[in-house]
């Protein structure tokens, strides 16, 4: 699993790829872009052809979704 950071910031900054992303939430690349294009997933940065998500926006994700499963 390959991360890239941020200069000078704390760990809820690291930045995920979309494989990171897939391993993280146990589910395929297909599925993360299908979900990405529904707009069920954080929005991520874009810095030109490469899409990033901010790790705390996605434990913020996962929480919100097991929240949204005890109901």
């Amino acid at each position: 699993m390959i991360r890239q950071t941020l200069p000078n910031t704390d760990k809820g900054s690291r930045l995920l790829t979309r494989a990171d992303l897939s391993e993280r939430l146990n589910m395929s690349m297909r599925t993360i872009s299908r979900m990405l294009s529904a707009g069920e997933l954080p929005p991520p940065a874009r810095f030109g052809r490469l899409v990033r998500w901010r790790e705390s926006d996605i434990e913020e994700f996962i929480d919100r979704s097991i929240d949204q499963e005890r109901r």
